[in-house]
């Protein structure tokens, strides 16, 4: 769950973009994540209450392996977007791939080891959707490097048009 008091919302420059079409994947950001962030940086505080119960019905469309590879895939691409914007450009390319690959391949398996996922045989499906969140990441910082009309666009302070005012 989550709700924001729109005075702090528009202070922050909104949302960053997040759901888009397939074709348009290139413009996808990070959502209420990135939110988030600059809600922090402009020194906003965040509560969370164990005592809520959200109710979430999940279709069986949303529970295949195929589905989970693609919310990878398009993860990936915001992980790359926030890992921009993060930092105020694009990063040196093999470095930042190195880094991502040895994180989704090294760190997270050896905890999922050691919480015992692996007798679950659960290694196979982790691999198989790791592989397309770093597809979408490597997808979306060659699009970004291939165009710096799109640097712009992550980069840019606030992706809302225009604000109605209080009435």
């Amino acid at each position: 769950m989550y709700s924001i008091k729109k005075d702090a919302l528009v202070h922050c420059g909104g949302f960053n973009p997040d759901s888009f079409p397939w074709d348009m994947l290139k413009y996808r950001g990070d959502g209420e994540t990135g939110l988030c962030c600059k809600l922090e940086r402009h020194g906003y505080k965040a509560f969370y209450n164990p005592w809520i119960v959200i109710r979430h019905k999940v279709p069986s469309s949303r529970l295949t392996i195929e589905y989970f590879c693609k919310r990878a895939y398009m993860e990936g691409v915001s992980w790359s977007f926030a890992g921009i914007r993060k930092i105020g450009r694009t990063s040196s390319y093999i470095t930042t791939e190195l880094y991502f690959l040895f994180y989704i391949f090294a760190l997270v398996p050896f905890g999922l080891y050691r919480v015992g996922l692996k007798r679950l045989g659960l290694f196979p499906i982790y691999y198989k959707v790791m592989i397309n969140l770093f597809k979408g990441y490597r997808f979306h910082r060659i699009e970004v490097l291939k165009d710096p009309a799109l640097l712009r666009y992550v980069l840019q302070d606030t992706y809302l048009s225009e604000v109605s005012p209080e009435k």
